[in-house]
Parts: structure tokens; C-alpha cells; sequence
């Protein structure tokens, strides 16, 4: 949402969205401020900070320094995924409250890069909606064409240096 194009804006504009919700830590709120279109009003729900003292960023980058490589990108990975369920268990119970409210929907979900914890929040709204577990897959699968991987992994170690000392190689990230 912080490199969003003035083309990009217009065509968000144009979704009339009602429900952003920001994924993104205060840490990287301030750091990469959204833009947002001169549209209607939304409502903003920032739900950034959850119970990650063991699955945090900086636990993330520790692991991959201490392992680097691939296979510390991999239990990096592994570790964030299996948290994730209860590290978002008090943003979801926000989430689902606020739709249901009536004041969600059309929602924006985002996060800083867009995958991991966009993917796994949208996975949850899927399975809540009734959507099928191989479409949910597909689904999250269908953002890897959108993502440059090379480019993300370049960026990540730049702010793992930048913002927890930690040097990544982008092998690892």
C-alpha cells in the first residue's frame, strides 16, 4: 500500500471499499506509510499487534542468522506458520465481529509484503465463507505469480539489517 501508483489509487478508489484491515506492525506502519485514494470514507482496523513474542520478526530473523541458507529459510518459514493460527486468534475474533457488523465488507486485507500473513487471514475467510480447502490452496498459490521473490528477499534482508541488526542473505529471506 506504500507503492501504490496514481493508476493504482484510481482503481481503488473505484471498489468503494469500506474495511481496511492492516496486518503491517506499528514498527512497519511508520515505516512504509500507506497511501490511500481521496475516496468515501472507511474504516481503518489495524490489527498489528498480536502475540508474536515467539513468531515476531525479529525471532524470524534470528533463526535465519543462525541458520543461513535455504534450510533457514525453510524452518524460518515452518516456525511462522505454525504460530500463526494462535498469533492471529485475537485479530481474527476482531475481523469476523466487525464484517458481521455489517461495516466490512468490500474489505481490503494487507500486510507489508502481501503473502504470509495476508494469505493466511484470507485462507480464513475463505474456510469461514465455505470455500473448499484445494480452492483456498489454489488460491494462495495464485499470488506467487504476483510476487517477486527476488525482489521481496532483496528488501527483507535490507530491513532485517536495518531494523533488527540481523545481516540475511536473500538466499535465506
Amino acid at each position: 500500500m506504500s507503492r501504490l501508483s496514481e493508476a493504482d489509487l484510481e482503481i481503488i478508489a473505484g471498489l468503494n471499499i469500506r474495511l481496511v484491515c492492516d496486518l503491517r506492525t506499528g514498527r512497519e506502519q511508520s515505516e512504509f506509510v500507506s497511501r490511500w485514494p481521496d475516496a468515501p470514507a472507511h474504516v481503518k482496523l489495524d490489527l498489528p499487534d498480536r502475540n508474536e513474542s515467539d513468531a515476531g520478526p525479529h525471532k524470524i530473523f534470528e533463526l535465519i542468522a543462525k541458520h543461513p541458507g535455504e534450510a533457514g529459510g525453510l524452518l524460518a518459514m515452518d516456525m511462522l506458520y505454525r504460530r500463526k493460527p494462535k498469533a492471529f486468534a485475537r485479530s481474527l475474533q476482531i475481523l469476523f465481529k466487525t464484517i458481521l457488523s455489517g461495516e466490512g465488507l468490500p474489505l481490503l486485507v494487507h500486510c507489508h509484503a502481501g503473502k504470509d500473513r495476508t494469505g493466511f487471514v484470507v485462507a480464513m475467510l475463505l474456510a469461514a465463507a465455505g470455500v473448499s480447502r484445494a480452492d483456498i490452496i489454489e488460491d494462495y498459490v495464485t499470488t506467487a505469480h504476483y510476487f517477486s521473490a527476488e525482489k521481496e528477499a532483496h528488501a527483507l534482508a535490507a530491513w532485517a539489517k536495518r531494523s533488527f541488526g540481523h545481516d540475511i542473505n536473500t538466499e535465506s529471506a
